[in-house]
């Protein structure tokens, strides 16, 4: 177990700020001492009633007491820190614990008591799971008072059998204890590595599935943010469409499996070649897009020709021929449909230009 399991609380997977995580277990854990303390009062009320006995007023008005009060503090808990809260639990399972105990030894040796006080503190520790360290401090301080009351009521060989109880109530209090923490970070791994799944299959919605690029709604969306910063702080952006061919005829009428090859090796060279900052997707005809930031026209078409030499690169080594025509233009404020529109025309013209041109706008 590591050792952050004793002193912390598992961390909410859908909690953004500490607050948010621990407000949720804290309102569980009073919620379980409210259940803790009345339960044990209808325990001690019922064992008196068969025992035929008077029912022990006091213990029961104090235990449901202590229920009320652990309801009211998980309204409040908003208003104070973790800390105070961890420590007020602890104190709230001594003082049910403590009631217990009290009534277990008014009755001296009965079995009935010393049974009740048994529950009580197994269910305060397992109700006390996070973290452990607070269950095995709300086990310690009644656990270790029951022992020494016992061994000081009379011999150790008369005695020695109700405080082996109490321990044994305590060890198996914490083990459970533990087992369920153990759960529960179970539960919560699994919760994690679902929750990576659905990020993975998210991604993967916004991406090409043959180049693993930004497919063209991700561009578009990527695209109009870059835009609108651009418009905020007057800072210039290009976009680039540029469309490959092999041997003058567009890469779609090539064998699809060749064709996906060679398009997956491709954007993995392009996006080396490129900028982290500059955003690579693929539209939906087939042709190329690029966002470039803060760049002008003349980086723009100087960025177009690192692209072309990464091609020309990239063909030769394949053993064919590969040609780019590029469209270029800048952005003047204008909407992304018709940055896009400008930039696609560009493209056109380089096309009917022949292979390998590059238009600026």
């Amino acid at each position: 177990m590591k050792k952050d399991a004793w002193f912390h609380f598992p961390e909410t997977l859908a909690a953004q700020r500490q607050g948010d995580a621990l407000r949720p277990l804290m309102t569980e854990n009073f919620v379980r001492l409210v259940v803790i303390a009345v339960t044990s009062g209808l325990a001690i009320l019922v064992s008196e009633a068969l025992a035929g006995r008077a029912p022990v007023w006091f213990a029961i008005l104090t235990l449901w007491v202590l229920g009320l009060v652990s309801f009211a503090m998980q309204y409040l808990q908003v208003f104070w820190p973790a800390w105070p809260q961890r420590i007020s639990l602890v104190i709230l399972s001594w003082a049910i614990s403590g009631v217990a105990l009290w009534f277990a030894l008014l009755h001296d040796q009965e079995t009935a008591g010393w049974m009740i006080f048994s529950l009580v503190l197994m269910a305060s520790s397992i109700f006390m799971i996070r973290p452990l360290l607070d269950s095995l401090l709300s086990l310690l301080g009644p656990g270790l008072v029951a022992v020494v009351l016992q061994l000081r009521s009379g011999s150790v060989q008369d005695q020695a059998g109700l405080p082996l109880a109490v321990v044994l109530a305590m060890f198996l209090a914490f083990v459970a204890a533990a087992i369920q923490f153990d759960q529960k970070m179970r539960y919560l791994n699994l919760v994690r590595m679902a929750a990576g799944r659905q990020r993975q299959l998210e991604e993967l919605a916004l991406r090409d599935p043959v180049t693993s690029l930004y497919n063209e709604p991700a561009f578009r969306t990527r695209l109009s943010v870059e835009l609108a910063r651009a418009i905020r702080y007057k800072h210039p952006l290009c976009l680039l469409a540029f469309e490959i061919q092999d041997a003058g005829l567009p890469l779609q009428s090539m064998d699809p499996v060749s064709s996906d090859n060679l398009l997956a090796g491709l954007a993995a060279a392009l996006n080396k070649t490129l900028r982290t900052t500059d955003i690579l997707g693929r539209g939906q005809d087939g042709r190329f897009l690029v966002a470039l930031p803060d760049t002008a026209l003349a980086n723009a078409r100087i960025a177009a020709t690192r692209i072309q030499a990464t091609l020309a690169q990239f063909s030769s080594d394949l053993g064919s021929v590969l040609t780019m025509n590029c469209g270029i233009s800048q952005h003047h404020g204008e909407a992304i449909e018709a940055l896009l529109l400008v930039t696609e025309a560009r493209m056109r013209e380089a096309l009917q230009l022949g292979p390998d041109q590059i238009v600026v706008e």
